[in-house]
């Protein structure tokens, strides 16, 4: 389970997707509070995943008004698990990346998971802080990064995606050695998905410095 969960996190941070970091590796905590989900709760919810299902997905005008008045409902929601869950989903959305911001930095202070440190560098990016706020969050993910490639397996493909993910995050710190490290890299990963996608991650990493 954890090395999927290490995985996931990092080809998260390979595609820089929006949203994939939103609490994988919290999914257990997921399974253990389920039960915990009130019946008041439950129904704020299926309203959501009603509401979701019905809109349009181009995110119009009147789409948008019906999102952000959701709020006033998931505000109602007592499992902050899964009220999190719903008004990040909402705040990114909306653009809403203030919002969305104070909100993980809360998880991130209360759950410092991986998943969670990463979506703060996203937002962070986003919401366009200093070079060197920027690049010490960078850091963070690959020092945390480093300390899980020591258990698993280099035999694993995750360890690949691992190693990958530790480059890529020390060269967006603002080592730019790694630069080098990461060409190289590439060159001798044999396997064509992954290599497409650490050029893709490369690529735009180098673009984004520039």
């Amino acid at each position: 389970m954890k090395k999927l969960l290490i995985r996931s996190f990092v080809i998260c941070t390979v595609l820089t997707l929006a949203g994939c970091s939103n609490a994988q590796d919290i999914s257990q905590k997921n399974q253990i509070v389920e039960e915990q989900i009130s019946e008041s709760d439950k129904i704020i919810i299926q309203k959501y995943k009603t509401l979701i299902n019905n809109i349009d997905s181009t995110r119009t005008p009147e789409s948008k008004e019906k999102l952000k008045n959701f709020l006033k409902e998931s505000s109602k929601i007592k499992n902050q698990n899964e009220k999190d869950k719903i008004e990040m989903n909402i705040y990114m959305a909306l653009e809403m990346y203030k919002e969305a911001y104070e909100l993980n930095k809360r998880q991130l202070e209360e759950i410092p998971s991986q998943s969670n440190l990463f979506k703060h560098c996203e937002l962070m990016q986003i919401l366009e802080y200093p070079q060197n706020d920027l690049q010490n969050c960078q850091r963070r993910i690959a020092e945390s990064i480093k300390e899980e490639l020591n258990k698993i397996s280099k035999d694993d493909q995750a360890y690949a995606y691992a190693e990958w993910g530790y480059l890529l995050a020390m060269y967006k710190s603002g080592h730019n050695e790694y630069k080098d490290k990461m060409e190289k890299f590439i060159k001798s990963t044999t396997d064509e998905t992954m290599k497409f996608q650490f050029q893709s991650s490369y690529e735009m990493a180098i673009e984004r410095s520039n």
